[in-house]
């Protein structure tokens, strides 16, 4: 390559480029946080009764909070395949962050699947598949309690609301809803 005007052109264009594309990959401030981290209070209700799926929280978390969807036990099915539900919350105050790929649906060693997302037309409402895959037999909560998925919140201003489940259905490997199984509860979080 020569040294011409036009070469040192093209060089200073590609490589401004290359900054202009690494700012916006990174974003422009520490993280995206642009705002000093919130406490989040929580209060859960009592644990949920076998056969019940619940919420719980920590009572008081930085910046951003963990909710586990848990269920009761011991449970009556022994064919627990699957668990649909839709958590709905004040999306101006919370937002949803990510989820833990860890489920007491696993333990029958399936592959286990957890969908969760914000809808485009709804910020106030996070929709959530917890499934196993493939052709196997669903499992049991042997113990008083099991985490059915854990999802973390970021606090993203002051005030109050609720966290609650709506649209919940339990399924069992034929896809058949279990009618032993349902939701109960919600929680309170609380951002001074």
């Amino acid at each position: 390559m020569t040294d011409s005007p036009r070469t040192r052109a093209l060089l200073c264009r590609l490589a401004w480029g290359a900054i202009v594309a690494s700012v916006l990959a990174c974003g422009s401030g520490g993280g995206g946080h642009d705002r000093p981290l919130l406490t989040l209070n929580c209060q859960t209700a009592a644990a949920p009764n076998p056969d019940r799926i619940g919420l719980e929280c920590p009572a008081s978390s930085q910046g951003t909070l963990p909710v586990k969807v848990v269920i009761g036990g011991p449970s009556t099915s022994s064919d627990i395949y699957g668990v649909k539900f839709d958590l709905v919350f004040d999306g101006v105050m919370l937002h949803y962050s990510s989820h833990s790929t860890v489920s007491f649906l696993s333990k029958g060693g399936g592959t286990v699947e957890i969908l969760a997302d914000v809808p485009g037309g709804d910020p106030n409402r996070l929709v959530v598949a917890v499934g196993l895959a493939g052709a196997v037999s669903g499992v049991q909560v042997t113990g008083a309690e099991e985490t059915v998925a854990e999802f973390l919140f970021e606090g993203m201003e002051p005030g109050s609301t609720s966290v609650r489940f709506e649209n919940g259905q339990i399924v069992d490997s034929s896809l058949n809803p279990i009618a032993s199984l349902s939701f109960s509860g919600q929680i309170q979080i609380d951002i001074p």
